[in-house]
């Protein structure tokens, strides 16, 4: 009996949920085209090649499955990392993950200890040799969490030094300027330096100088030298960190296979989530203990623990960016293709927009959000209710963030979380009790994280790898800029509209995005899944 003949005999899959189909490497090969084309006539969910030792290969089997279907993943289990380099494995499921985007998917581990027996390649420590094989992610995660704890932690501390030492609102907030304008302008050149050197020496670097403007901070708090230079070692310090999102968001793909890209850039988002809330708090407790002196010195260890982390990563394939094939080229010719990339792939442009949209929306919400709480009665504790509300939203969103992102549909998907944005930050208008306006608030916030989650597995997959630091470089500072232009236009507003216009008004630009990413788009040029998979080491 063939395997389609044997597959007719079986009943047709419930909707219900998802049923797949494995294939032994038992079967003929020469049976595995018939089969997968009946087996996705049929309705099945997905097509599965087990790879045995001295049989049909896996490779072949799953490029087998794929040629032979239109839409039905596709996915390999299991590959064995002792019987290929994890970097050569890598390049063969990104070769045919690229010729058929978004439908590849493989399951990695340690393999039949027997038959590695009888190659001669079972480790002496089985576990290890396979948890070694993720710990790079861990690792980068790690170092993330620990470089961004650094750069909120100390903000409170910065501020309140520089208003202690000059008694001005307006010195205050020209430090507040200086640490967020480097990052809108020069966030693209940050991504540009990350296609253009090695990733990990560009964050070691970056941890480096943060650490030794956090020291000469500190020595500027504990002096009489002239407060004039906080602002500038705030800017240096954050003109310095410009390199790190584009160098970890082009890293990512290469650590974790296709399917699970949005769950580690769901990670990757909660982890900004909590060092926005953790870090202030950590500063604040700081000051209290000791002075900004002490937070600044503290800061300075996190960026040593952050390159600590960095150091102890194996395997510098990882980090070294894509080769072109082609001359090089100008840092604003290398800028002007990253823009170009955007351009040609509405897509990912539409949904760069909604992110930034979103940002629009927070940066409006600092402002709104402080005159709310003062309307409800509870004055700069409502206040830090309500972005206490947002943060903890914003955790909840980056775990429902993978789910937006296996969608189908994910630009549909991405406007009815929009309008899950749009329609709250609205009702914020007319909510009269602050229990509710913290609910309102927790919502807005989880909607617009896993609108930014969708975003960069977006821009992961339908980029190219050789321009995906340098696109990700101009939409990280695009969406600061949100927030900047959000805050700036929130008091014109309420002058305009008063608070509960402004509140309307913020929620109905949302809904109005929401309405644009429903209109169709053209098509894409080109599509990138993930251009390495779970690789450890080019050792």
């Amino acid at each position: 009996m063939t395997v389609a003949s044997a597959l007719d005999q079986h009943p047709t899959p419930s909707p219900a949920g998802p049923v797949g189909v494995v294939f032994g490497s038992l079967t003929p090969p020469e049976q595995l085209a018939a089969g997968a084309a009946r087996a996705e006539r049929l309705g099945f969910g997905a097509l599965w090649f087990s790879e045995d030792c001295f049989f049909t290969g896996g490779l072949s089997g799953l490029t087998q499955l794929l040629a032979s279907t239109r839409a039905v993943p596709a996915g390999l289990g299991l590959a064995s990392v002792m019987t290929r380099h994890p970097a050569v494995l890598a390049m063969e499921l990104a070769g045919v993950a690229r010729m058929h985007p978004g439908r590849v998917r493989a399951a990695v581990g340690l393999g039949n200890r027997h038959w590695l027996r009888q190659l001669g390649l079972l480790p002496a420590r089985p576990l290890a040799a396979v948890t070694e094989t993720f710990d790079a992610l861990r690792r980068l995660l790690a170092a993330l969490a620990v470089s961004q704890l650094g750069d909120w932690l100390y903000n409170l501390a910065l501020l309140a030094f520089v208003y202690d030492r000059t008694r001005s609102v307006t010195w205050t907030a020209a430090t507040t300027a200086a640490r967020v304008l480097p990052v809108v302008a020069l966030g693209a050149f940050g991504g540009v330096l990350a296609d253009r050197y090695d990733r990990r020496r560009l964050m070691l670097a970056s941890d480096a100088v943060r650490a030794a403007a956090m020291v000469l901070l500190a020595t500027v708090a504990l002096t009489d030298l002239p407060v004039l230079l906080a602002p500038v070692l705030a800017a240096a310090c954050t003109a310095a960190g410009v390199v790190y999102p584009p160098a970890v968001a082009a890293t990512m793909p290469r650590l974790v296979p296709d399917a699970d890209l949005p769950v580690a850039n769901a990670a990757r988002s909660a982890i900004q989530s909590v060092t926005i809330v953790a870090g202030p708090v950590t500063g604040a407790v700081l000051l209290l203990l000791g002075s900004p002196a002490m937070a600044f010195l503290f800061n300075a260890l996190t960026f040593g623990g952050s390159a600590v982390l960095l150091l102890g990563l194996r395997g510098a394939g990882l980090f070294v960016p894509a080769a072109t094939g082609e001359p090089a080229t100008g840092v604003l010719d290398e800028l002007w293709s990253g823009v170009l990339a955007l351009r040609d792939n509405g897509f990912a442009a539409r949904l760069v927009g909604a992110d930034v949209v979103c940002s629009v929306v927070y940066g409006s919400h600092t402002v709104l959000l402080l005159l709310l709480g003062q309307r409800l009665g509870y004055g700069d504790a409502g206040y830090g209710y309500l972005l206490a509300g947002c943060g903890a939203g914003g955790l909840v969103g980056a775990f429902l963030a993978p789910r937006l992102s296996a969608a189908r549909r994910p630009q549909r998907a991405v406007a009815a979380v929009l309008g899950a944005v749009a329609l709250p930050a609205a009702l914020l208008s007319a909510i009269p009790w602050l229990a509710g306006a913290v609910v309102l608030a927790a919502a807005v916030g989880a909607a617009s994280i896993m609108v930014e989650v969708t975003t960069d597995t977006a821009l992961a997959r339908s980029l190219d790898e050789v321009v995906l630091a340098r696109a990700y470089g101009l939409a990280f500072p695009a969406s600061i800029g949100g927030i900047v232009v959000g805050s700036l236009v929130a008091s014109p507003l309420v002058r305009l509209l008063g608070l509960t216009g402004a509140l309307v008004a913020v929620g109905a630009l949302a809904a109005g995005y929401a309405c644009f990413l429903c209109l169709p788009a053209a098509p894409r040029r080109a599509s990138r899944p993930v251009d390495a998979m779970l690789v450890d080491a080019v050792r």
